[in-house]
């Protein structure tokens, strides 16, 4: 701010605080035509307007002008208001609010009838288009009214701290410098990564998809997927491992639209590191989040990242200068950020909204876009801190690749496991049997299915049948990877048994032979001595 003359008056609160916003925020003097009533209700009118935002300030200085008001009523604010309804702009459809504000500022304010006035003509619907606001001022003791720690805590600090808005107008206005734009390395690769493990949870399946597309829940699981117990049992790493697997085709496409949005801005502001931090970082706090909130739900999405990222990107865009280019990144932001907070948006995904995971990153995101806008001065074009971001990264890479490996060694496990004939439709026998048909088309591959389906054919006096079962229980991979060896001995006994009952004893005497060292000390089992078909030892 220049020197004042000599001799001339020094300028009143009101005339500071409107300089403020002049080169602080990006208002000007004046008004649109719809708001020109205005002008003659205060003593300084100032208007900003982005594209997006659209909001008024009405000064009242009754320092320079004692004993005046603001000179229209609520009514006539809120005519004033829809009038310039057009010149806000929209977000995913909805026309966004205006804002009108008037401050009172003088000494001794407000009196009980200021009061009264002013909060009068704030109160509005928390759903209006058209949001009203009364403020005053006591110049003298630089107090701001209303009081409450919600009420606008930007400008109480301003008015209320000693010589800070006198400090900040005579201070230049740096224009922060930017980075030129490069081609967004880390978006790209991410994207590809979320393509490829799409694939991979195709090719690679538990169970069959539960439609086009579509893996099943113990698929998601085997690739990664966030569950409470697995992650308490420690398995940590699905807190990342989630975040690049999707449920569906939409939900992978919707996803890969609002991640490369928020990256078309934030990777070209923050470059790779810093943004590839802020996602693994935002997954992670939404994945946490999740864990704490489901009990018995399996989460996959990237969901919690990408919110992360659009959060992160709403807050450092705080960093460009007020006015248009700020507005185009909030207003593309915001494009994102609403509909991904409604349920409903995903329904034509068919994958329920996991808004945990969501509000999770979204608030990881929020406290990683503060610590970059609070440390980041305004002559440096790239974020501080890029080794830690780099290390940061390096370290969920670590993670993800503890993962991949411990899920890749637990997959055939688990695909077993799906295979398995559950234990209550096998613990009773005689039930067992008489819907042995019905185990072996739905657990082919499970040993004990055959088994019991062999009995049944015994039972039937069906010999061949039930030899041909034995074989192709004793034939599965199943049978010695998951069962103890008294399995196996059980049906190579019955298998024997029935091989000797039709005279095929150099039969038996074969099919028996590989649990002829399944016994106590690699001796003969007690079940299969008395064939007597095992070598003497």
């Amino acid at each position: 701010m220049s020197e004042e003359t000599a001799g001339a008056p020094s300028p009143t609160l009101a005339q500071k605080l409107a300089a403020w916003h002049v080169a602080r925020k990006g208002y000007r003097p004046g008004t649109v035509p719809e708001a020109e009533p205005l002008l003659a209700a205060a003593d300084q009118i100032l208007t900003y307007s982005d594209g997006l935002a659209f909001s008024i300030l009405c000064l009242v200085d009754r320092e320079a002008n004692p004993g005046r008001r603001f000179g229209l009523d609520r009514e006539r604010l809120l005519d004033i208001g829809e009038a310039c309804l057009g010149y806000s702009g929209r977000v995913s459809g909805a026309k966004l609010p205006i804002g009108i504000s008037v401050v009172e500022l003088g000494p001794g304010l407000p009196s009980p009838e200021d009061e009264a006035r002013l909060r009068a003509l704030g109160t509005s619907r928390w759903r209006a288009k058209v949001k009203l606001s009364g403020w005053a001022v006591d110049s003298s003791a630089r107090r701001l009214w209303p009081r409450g720690l919600w009420r606008r805590v930007g400008l109480r600090r301003l008015v209320e701290t000693p010589g800070r808005l006198e400090r900040e107008l005579g201070e230049p206005t740096v224009v922060p410098a930017l980075p030129e734009r490069r081609f967004p390395l880390a978006a790209t690769a991410l994207l590809a990564c979320f393509a490829l493990v799409f694939a991979g949870e195709q090719l690679v399946r538990v169970r069959p998809g539960t439609g086009f597309l579509t893996p099943d829940v113990a698929t998601l699981i085997g690739w990664g997927g966030l569950s409470r117990d697995l992650v308490m049992a420690g398995e940590g790493y699905r807190l990342l491992t989630s975040a690049f697997l999707h449920a569906d085709p939409m939900h992978l496409f919707f996803n890969g639209v609002a991640f490369a949005m928020a990256a078309f801005f934030l990777e070209a502001i923050l470059g790779p590191a810093w943004f590839a931090a802020i996602f693994f970082g935002s997954a992670v706090g939404g994945g946490l989040v999740s864990v704490a909130a489901h009990a018995d739900q399996v989460s996959v999405g990237a969901s919690g990242g990408i919110l992360g990222l659009v959060v992160a990107a709403l807050v450092v865009s705080r960093r460009l200068p007020a006015g248009a280019p700020r507005a185009r990144v909030q207003t593309g932001m915001l494009q994102v950020l609403v509909p991904s907070l409604i349920p409903a948006f995903s329904a034509a995904a068919n994958v329920p909204v996991d808004l945990a995971a969501h509000l999770g990153g979204g608030a990881a995101g929020a406290l990683l876009g503060l610590l970059l806008l609070a440390t980041w001065r305004p002559e440096r074009p790239r974020p501080p801190m890029r080794p830690f971001a780099a290390a940061a990264c390096l370290a969920a890479v670590g993670v993800l690749g503890w993962g991949a490996l411990a899920s890749a060694r637990a997959f055939p496990a688990l695909v077993a496991e799906t295979q398995l004939v559950p234990e209550d439709r096998i613990s009773d026998l005689e039930a067992a049997v008489k819907q042995s048909a019905d185990l072996v088309r739905d657990y082919p591959h499970d040993p004990r299915a055959h088994l019991v389906r062999a009995l049944a054919y015994g039972r039937a006096q069906q010999p061949e049948e039930a030899e041909a079962e034995l074989r192709t229980g004793l034939g599965e991979r199943l049978l010695r990877e998951v069962y103890k060896p008294a399995l196996e001995v059980g049906m190579r006994t019955m298998l024997g048994r029935l091989l000797l009952s039709e005279d095929r004893k150099p039969e038996a005497v074969q099919a028996v032979a590989p649990a002829c060292g399944l016994g106590k000390n690699g001796g003969v089992p007690k079940d299969l001595e008395p064939l007597g078909l095992c070598p003497a030892r």
